[in-house]
């Protein structure tokens, strides 16, 4: 009985030496970081399900891709030869168009479409920031202008 009494004795007055506050300050010290993680996680879900929704309303209707490209139909001009087919004789249409596979495009065209368009072409990852904040400083202050890379187009 004694050593229970002791013990008992011993106890009570640990804990009257310990601050009260300690387990609330515990407590808030472990809530806090749950509560903001909660609130990340759940900021993350609605940010997704805002994305995920402006995707459907924005791609409603939209045709299939492979079938929109297969059916494109480049307006060329019609060109008229001679019996042999080598002499050509007239090209007939407005347009001044002819269609070239991408192996028959020179080296030198690509670069300078690349060097005209996206100057970091070769460089960017796709996307230059750079790029899209001198153009949005640019359109605020009324010289409009585009940001976007080729990768972005």
């Amino acid at each position: 009985m004694q050593t229970s009494l002791a013990r008992r004795q011993r106890h009570r007055r640990g804990a009257a030496g310990r601050p009260r506050g300690g387990n609330t300050a515990r407590g808030v010290a472990i809530a806090l970081p749950i509560v903001f993680f909660s609130l990340l996680l759940l900021f993350g879900a609605l940010g997704f399900l805002g994305v995920v929704t402006a995707y459907a309303f924005y791609s409603y209707g939209l045709g299939d891709p492979k079938e929109l490209l297969a059916n494109i139909d480049f307006e060329e001009q019609t060109i008229v030869y001679d019996r042999t087919g080598q002499i050509e004789l007239a090209r007939l249409g407005d347009l001044r168009r002819e269609l070239v596979t991408y192996d028959e495009i020179t080296p030198e065209l690509i670069d300078a479409t690349t060097a005209i368009e996206d100057k970091d072409f070769w460089e960017n990852p796709g996307f230059d920031l750079g790029g899209f904040v001198a153009a949005t400083i640019d359109t605020l202050q009324g010289r409009p202008r585009g940001g976007s890379t080729i990768t972005q187009q």
